[in-house]
């Protein structure tokens, strides 16, 4: 089974991390969004099985809490992963009253547990890496 994965984040540098961790794993279908525009676009073409937004998007418009209200709206079934370097207990709150289903702080060591992450949106049992 391939699960459909949406990653909408507009820094580059973590983008492209993104991708060579979670290119290995032939269950994932990975889509890179690097704008809110892009990533409504990908959302109107697509189910997605999971998502990792960033609240903090460069767009002065649309926020990753925007574009999770949009998703949720449109596929309440779709697992979130909310990601920003900021990590107030109402950032966090905010995002889980809109349903997301867990929130990660975009510190140093973020990287080391996204694979992990990812498996546990999708109720998968942990890969080997």
């Amino acid at each position: 089974m391939t699960y459909r994965i949406l990653i909408t984040d507009d820094d580059a540098l973590l983008m492209s991390a993104y991708q060579a961790i979670l290119k290995k794993d032939t269950c994932l279908a990975v889509d890179f969004a690097t704008s809110p525009a892009e990533a409504l676009t990908f959302m109107a073409a697509s189910h997605y099985d999971a998502a990792l937004l960033d609240i903090e998007l460069s767009d002065e418009t649309t926020t990753g809490l925007d574009l999770l209200n949009h998703l949720k709206q449109r596929d309440p079934a779709t697992a979130v992963l909310m990601m920003s370097s900021k990590d107030d207990a109402a950032t966090v709150a905010q995002c889980r009253r809109l349903g997301a289903a867990n929130f990660s702080s975009k510190n140093h060591g973020f990287l080391t547990t996204l694979r992990a992450q990812v498996m546990a949106l999708l109720n998968l049992p942990r890969m080997p890496a």
